[in-house]
């Protein structure tokens, strides 16, 4: 893989200086420092959470982390940004260790984007490609990507002396969380994503991290791409429904800076969180 590299995006904040760093203490949040990672931060879903997350006063500190750089959106303030750059989601050296040293919260944005051989154009929301286009990829790929990788990040961040009350949000797919049933249609792969949930949660439980699995169905919004249009309009008809990016961003980012209400949230969960958060901010 080729080195990985920093890309610094803005100014850094004083306070988050890692040469220095030390233990942040339980209320280290209500103080004023908070520091939040967004792993997968290049998708339309992270680009909206990054926005939001920029205008929001009580993150300090902002740590996109990504295969590829990753700027503030327009318009937005990029002081508390810093980009870096990952060649591979499963490897941590150390300079990257040192970025995220000390993060109080991570959201964690799966999306088969991470393949380097996947054309932008195939991917979509959160589940990252279509069912006809996995087929053309060895499973044991796919798992990489979507367990291993996951796995990996988490010990990359028990390793790095995150604070004390670390929050870790993993946004998982509409269907149900359950390994040992078997879904009606993509039966492998639905399969490996609930095991990913439960080992998420598990891995959490065993590290004395707090971890929460986002469900939030189909999501609209973002730049318009006629496949994700489409989608919506065929999610709208099933069970998993459909949400605004918007909401789901303002919903994870809320559940990621004040803690967890449980360990999954579904998208009635996100819809009421998220549009609560919407309005509150409006009021700021």
């Amino acid at each position: 893989h080729p080195r990985n590299e920093l890309v610094v995006t803005g100014l850094s904040h004083p306070h988050i200086e890692t040469e220095s760093r030390q233990v942040q203490s339980t209320d280290s949040i209500q103080a004023g420092n908070m520091k939040l990672i967004i792993v997968g931060a290049s998708g339309f879903v992270a680009t909206e959470l990054i926005s939001q997350a920029l205008r929001r006063p009580d993150v300090t500190s902002l740590v996109a982390l990504s295969r590829k750089p990753v700027t503030a959106p327009d318009g937005e303030n990029a002081a508390k940004l810093k980009s870096v750059v990952i060649s591979d989601y499963g490897e941590y050296p150390d300079d990257v260790k040192k970025e995220l040293a000390g993060a109080n919260a991570c959201i964690w944005y799966e999306s088969f984007s991470q393949l380097q051989s996947l054309p932008p154009a195939m991917t979509y929301g959160t589940v990252g490609i279509t069912p006809p286009n996995l087929r053309k990829y060895p499973f044991d790929e796919v798992v990489r990507i979507c367990q291993t990788n996951t796995l990996s990040g988490m010990k990359a961040f028990r390793e790095t002396n995150p604070a004390p009350e670390f929050r870790f949000l993993y946004m998982g797919d509409p269907f149900e969380a359950d390994s040992e049933k078997k879904p009606p249609f993509m039966i492998e792969y639905l399969q490996m994503r609930a095991e990913t949930e439960e080992k998420v949660l598990a891995y959490a439980r065993e590290n004395k991290f707090d971890a929460c699995v986002a469900k939030p169905g189909f999501m609209t919004g973002g730049p318009f791409n006629p496949l994700r249009t489409v989608m919506g309009l065929v999610f709208r008809l099933t069970p998993f429904g459909t949400l605004p990016v918007q909401t789901v961003a303002a919903a994870m980012l809320d559940q990621a800076v004040t803690g967890f209400e449980k360990e999954h949230l579904g998208i009635e969960d996100l819809k009421r969180i998220g549009t609560k958060a919407i309005e509150e901010s409006g009021k700021r």
